[in-house]
């Protein structure tokens, strides 16, 4: 990611990664019921849906095509992105 890259970074990447992943899933695992994707940095959690220029926007632009791609297939899956208080 480079020798800039915060933490914020890293949890665009790493939800990004996440549903890219979801690509890789078997199907026999069932019917979806609700997507979560979790990371500790609100910011992140806001900045993953908004495709906006900035830090990361590559992350947030894969995040939001495939997330679109995935609601489209799994429409009845509800997909949610939150900060867990801790």
């Amino acid at each position: 990611m480079g020798k800039k890259a915060e933490v914020y970074d890293a949890e665009m990447h790493a939800m990004s990664s996440a549903i890219v992943g979801l690509e890789n899933l078997d199907n026999d695992l069932g019917t979806c019921t609700h997507l979560y994707f979790f990371a500790d940095n609100s910011s992140s959690v806001e900045a993953i849906l908004q495709e906006r220029p900035g830090p990361s926007q590559m992350f947030s632009i894969t995040f939001c095509e495939r997330a679109r791609d995935f609601l489209a297939a799994e429409a009845s899956c509800p997909l949610t992105t939150t900060c867990p208080p801790f």
